[in-house]
């Protein structure tokens, strides 16, 4: 048997195997925005959910730069994460609202600190669109005086025609 032909079909099934093993595995999304001195990271644990299936969604904020910052939100968490339908504005859901114990309005990141918060959502009948895309978004929220300073946000597809 010739070499090139062994090469060239491992190479073939490899590419095969990598390629089942990406619709086999639904790895998540994830999302990195910065401006300054702080860098955001939204992640899901999947980008398609169907009823009773789980999504995580972690956001991290690092301090990259050279000093500690101090952020300050009155009435509003410093930190948050929200959840909504992208199409009808439905599945309103936040962090916040989930966790009022755990809420800052005033946080500080040290030189090289990260601050994190998750959350999980497992979507009802009701959530979930056959039929058509539905398109739900995650958002990792950074607020300074009640406004939104910077976000970054992750889709997930909660229909059953997600591809």
């Amino acid at each position: 048997m010739n070499i090139r032909r062994i090469v060239g079909s491992t190479f073939t099934l490899l590419v095969h195997s990598l390629a089942l093993t990406q619709m086999a595995c639904d790895t998540g999304q994830r999302h990195v925005s910065g401006v300054d001195s702080l860098v955001l990271e939204s992640r899901t644990n999947r980008s398609k959910v169907n009823v009773r299936e789980s999504v995580q969604m972690r956001f991290t904020i690092t301090n990259t730069g050279r000093n500690n910052i101090v952020i300050e939100s009155k009435g509003i968490p410093v930190m948050d994460i929200t959840i909504r339908s992208r199409s009808s504005g439905s599945i309103n859901l936040a962090w916040s609202a989930q966790n009022p114990d755990k809420v800052a309005h005033r946080l500080e990141w040290k030189l090289g600190e990260s601050k994190v918060i998750e959350m999980v959502w497992t979507p009802k009948q009701e959530d979930i669109l056959i039929g058509v895309v539905h398109i739900v978004g995650f958002a990792g929220l950074l607020y300074q005086d009640s406004k939104i300073i910077q976000s970054t946000n992750v889709d997930v597809c909660a229909s059953n025609v997600c591809r």
